[in-house]
């Protein structure tokens, strides 16, 4: 007998490429729910006589209980994903059947607050699978999830909408209960118990990582921030335009929510250019996002009465968002893959204050001065997002900051026990007395480190000098990256001294090996380095 795989997913628990797609559907599905309301704004507003300016309570209740559902329960997702997910679905069909039965503002507005707390499985749903694909793969994943995210977000105002409009909006929040009901049952068939060791930290310490997260990863806080203003600036749009349909075309729930298929072009190239973050660098790409969002918002204030203009901006603010999210995640996904759903977390927090933030400001801004106030809101917005980016430093220079230097606390750290000097940042290196001193800080190590400036490295040759550059920088990164454990864990001495040994003994004959196979990766990603006029690179 002849036994086959007839699942999505492999029996090692490796996600394949229809387990990741069935994931992304999930994912929009799950996602959707927080945003039925948008496009309902106006109807709910006139059943529950609530004026324009507070209707952006709505929308901020929700995104407001998700950042804080975030806080709470997904640093548990880390260790528990399978049973945080069946455990927290459940509890948000109760939230979207509490919003269909509401009778009152209040109770309409703890559903919404519900509706968020209970929201976090499209945003469990990433790190967890991002683990389980190779780093091929990484780029793709991310890709392939977050356009099921921005699918669902986008997809859920048209579906929003339609239902609205033939059966009431009370109705929309009765099929997603029942939608929601069959990705419970996707979840548990996909969804498997964690492989690896369970984290045995405390809850608490769990909830106290989140901060130390914040303080002591640079990347994540700048990804977090930039994330947080440009969700920020997309919900401009999407709460904004509900108002300026109706009021300026007087278009109603289901031709408003039409509009979600023109901006779900962003979330078909989401594949595409989560390949690109990797081939290009995901800083760059962010970078060129964050300009786009900027000038889409200028021509969405300038053909303002154009609705085919308004389409073509949409579309460029739809794609660049998209590309930015990829971007960020790509970026904090690198730095610790065995925490990422605390990452995810922190990140993923920043974003929804940020989105909840804009919420409470549409309706202001709307009523103080219509469309031209919210497109001011929404460049604004993208433009803090656009300079926080130009901040971002790496986790080498973290390292290079840590008073405590490079500590054997993982196997590359281990490797370079003892080999690696210190000399203190002395401003730039333009006097030649300062030679003397970097001879004498560097001594008889391998490598060493310029505080609060970079990494020097000295070998035989080319080969050899990479190799002893190459695992400091690596050291220095994971350092930085598990720094937010902070649990004191050290490899004995004796075991360093011997990895040591190992490393730099035989480094001579085994050198070329790791060189050759980065040069062959520079020839695949791009080999115009070597025919390319050094005189024309751009620095």
């Amino acid at each position: 007998m002849v036994a086959t795989n007839v699942g999505p997913q492999k029996r090692d628990g490796a996600l394949n490429r229809g387990a990741v797609n069935v994931l992304a559907v999930v994912a929009a599905v799950a996602v959707a729910n927080g945003y039925y309301i948008q496009p309902l704004l106006n109807e709910v507003g006139r059943e529950m006589a609530l004026p324009h300016v507070l209707l952006g309570i709505l929308p901020a209740a929700t995104q407001i209980g998700l950042a804080i559902g975030l806080v709470l329960l997904m640093p548990l997702a880390d260790a528990h994903a399978r049973r945080v997910l069946l455990i927290v679905v459940p509890l948000q069909i109760a939230a979207l059947l509490l919003v269909a039965a509401s009778g009152n503002v209040w109770m309409l507005a703890a559903g919404c607050f519900a509706i968020g707390l209970f929201g976090i499985t499209p945003y469990v749903l990433p790190p967890y699978a991002s683990v389980r694909v190779s780093s091929g793969l990484l780029g793709r994943t991310t890709g392939v999830l977050t356009g099921g995210v921005i699918c669902g977000i986008l997809l859920a105002r048209t579906v929003a909408g339609f239902i609205a409009v033939h059966s009431g909006w009370r109705s929309v929040y009765v099929l997603a209960a029942a939608a929601m009901a069959c990705v419970l049952f996707f979840m548990a068939r996909l969804i498997r118990r964690q492989a690896s060791a369970p984290i045995t930290t405390s809850y608490r310490r769990l909830l106290a990582s989140l901060v130390h997260l914040v303080r002591s990863q640079p990347a994540l806080r700048t990804a977090a921030l930039c994330q947080a203003f440009s969700f920020g600036s997309f919900n401009v749009f999407w709460l904004g335009s509900t108002f300026y349909l109706h009021a300026r075309f007087g278009w109603k729930p289901d031709a408003i929510g039409s509009v979600g298929i023109v901006g779900a072009v962003a979330a078909l190239s989401a594949q595409v250019f989560g390949r690109a973050t990797q081939r290009f660098g995901a800083q760059r790409t962010r970078f060129i996002a964050l300009v786009a969002v900027v000038i889409s918002w200028g021509m969405l204030a300038i053909l303002r009465e154009s609705l085919a203009g308004m389409a073509v901006a949409l579309i460029i603010l739809d794609v660049a968002t998209t590309v930015g999210d990829i971007s960020n995640r790509t970026i904090i996904y690198a730095l610790a893959p065995e925490i990422r759903t605390r990452l995810n977390a922190v990140y993923t927090i920043a974003m929804f204050v940020g989105g909840g933030t804009m919420s409470l400001l549409v309706g202001l801004c709307w009523t103080l001065n219509a469309w031209s106030g919210l497109c001011l809101l929404g460049a604004a917005s993208a433009l803090v997002s656009l300079l926080l980016a130009q901040s971002s430093r790496g986790d080498l220079m973290r390292s290079r900051w840590q008073k405590r230097g490079l500590a054997p606390t993982n196997f590359y750290g281990a490797m370079m026990f003892g080999a690696v000097g210190y000399h203190d940042f002395e401003g730039l290196t333009v006097r030649d007395d300062e030679k003397a001193r970097l001879v004498t800080s560097i001594g008889n190590k391998r490598a060493l480190i310029l505080r609060n400036h970079g990494l020097l490295a000295h070998g035989r040759t080319i080969p050899n000098a990479f190799n002893t550059l190459y695992r400091p920088q690596r050291a220095c990164e994971v350092q930085a990256a598990t720094s937010v454990i902070d649990e004191g864990l050290t490899i004995p001495e004796e075991i360093c001294n011997d990895s040591y040994r190992n490393t730099f003994g035989s480094q001579l004959s085994t050198a070329h090996v790791l060189f050759d196979a980065m040069v062959h990766l520079i020839d695949k990603k791009d080999p115009s380095y070597k025919t390319q006029d050094r005189n024309t690179v751009p620095i």
